[in-house]
């Protein structure tokens, strides 16, 4: 019996790894899709972020259109395919490849998108990750994992060279780790705070509302196991989410103000269309969502039918569930965003997990 436990969760392993490859492949093969002529504006502004950590290099001046943290790992993974690629494989030299990209700069913009779809690949692994740590069977998470690969939401992630596959990839790393520690609580301590700051500050560095899934976390971690107790912990998460996070993304750029900048003329503002711009926004979002993946009716027939029921996994899917409104009502309290179907992948796997429980 247990032998056949140890071949079937291989064959489970062996099942998730091929999804993957199959995902990675098909979008592979239109990765380039518009190149060298047409580029996504955003592309071409994430990829001005990304250069503008090296101008004093390349001499390419540009402005960071973005958090930090995304442009800067992206910036490290274009150099290191840029090495194995063509420093290692192609056997150019640097004068070489920097002609290459002179003559050809849409180079980046592949790679960028080569970086996404591998980033959104390992995001099935995490999935599949949290699924087993919510012991789920098999023949229910499987398919919604092929589900996920193949949805619409997963195209304008895993295509663009842009921050929303990092956005993606820290929600459910930050997911992982709440679900994990709230079902071993006796292993939440002092180092897990640290290890929620720096997700945080991670997660703030790509899109400001990804990092709520860490501050929202520890709160609940905290009260579940300390209740109002021991808040030193608290603001040592909060101290070092401040130094790595906030303050980093904060200084020398006015992106964060931007953000949730209610207009131009502080005369012209009115709380009646703020109020209605907002709900507006809201109901939109709902309309994204809702047209890309049914599920979510079966999502939120389960949790009326269920919401009076007792079962094992019933507080965590009420507490996961909050976590579902909250990139929605941060992105309509920005007036400088409009909701669109890239900023919602984390809350939509999110409904994949809580119908799964």
């Amino acid at each position: 019996m247990i032998e056949k436990l140890k071949n079937f969760k291989k064959i489970e392993i062996i099942l998730v790894v091929l999804l993957a490859i199959l995902f990675f492949v098909s979008r592979a093969n239109i990765i380039n899709y518009g190149l060298p002529f047409f580029q996504q504006e955003d592309e071409g502004a994430f990829l001005k972020s990304t250069l503008s950590f090296i101008g004093f290099i390349s001499g390419f001046r540009s402005e960071l259109n973005d958090p930090v943290v995304a442009p800067f790992i992206n910036l490290l993974l274009t150099l290191t395919f840029l090495f194995f690629n063509e420093f290692i494989l192609n056997s150019l030299s640097l004068t070489e490849i920097n002609q290459k990209i002179y003559n050809d700069p849409s180079i980046l913009i592949i790679y960028g998108r080569y970086i996404s779809l591998t980033i959104t690949t390992l995001c099935i692994f995490l999935l599949y990750l949290i699924f087993k740590k919510f012991k789920i069977n098999f023949l229910i998470y499987f398919p919604l994992l092929i589900s996920i690969a193949f949805s619409i939401f997963n195209l304008p992630i895993s295509l663009v060279n842009g921050k929303n596959s990092y956005y993606l990839f820290f929600f459910l790393l930050q997911l992982y780790f709440l679900i994990k520690y709230y079902f071993k609580s006796e292993k939440f301590n002092k180092n897990s705070y640290l290890l929620f700051s720096i997700l945080a500050s991670l997660a703030w560095g790509i899109n400001y509302w990804s990092s709520i899934v860490s501050i929202y976390g520890v709160l609940i971690l905290h009260y579940k196991k300390f209740k109002f107790k021991n808040f030193k912990y608290l603001f040592y998460f909060t101290f070092v989410f401040i130094i790595f996070g906030f303050l980093p993304n904060l200084l020398g750029q006015e992106i964060f103000i931007d953000f949730f900048k209610i207009g131009n003329d502080v005369n012209d503002f009115s709380i009646v269309y703020f109020f209605e711009n907002m709900v507006e926004k809201i109901l939109f979002s709902f309309q994204i969502v809702l047209n890309t993946e049914r599920l979510i009716v079966v999502y939120f027939l389960l949790f009326i039918f269920y919401l009076f029921k007792n079962f094992r996994n019933k507080n965590i899917i009420v507490l996961l569930s909050i976590l579902f409104i909250e990139p929605i009502l941060i992105i309509a309290l920005a007036a400088q965003v409009t909701p669109e179907l890239r900023y919602f992948s984390g809350i939509i796997c999110l409904i994949f997990i809580l119908s799964a429980l």
